[in-house]
């Protein structure tokens, strides 16, 4: 119990930082295509 939870909270917070790294990504490839337009 205490492996598997603590292994689903790791899980959990690779997930969500790869969710916030894509989304970084993601604002800066806008802002690039953005100034490229301007």
């Amino acid at each position: 119990m205490e492996i598997s939870f603590r292994q689903f909270t790791c899980e959990r917070i690779a997930h969500n930082r790869e969710e916030h790294i894509r989304k970084r990504e993601n604002i800066s490839e806008k802002r690039e295509s953005f100034r490229n337009k301007s």
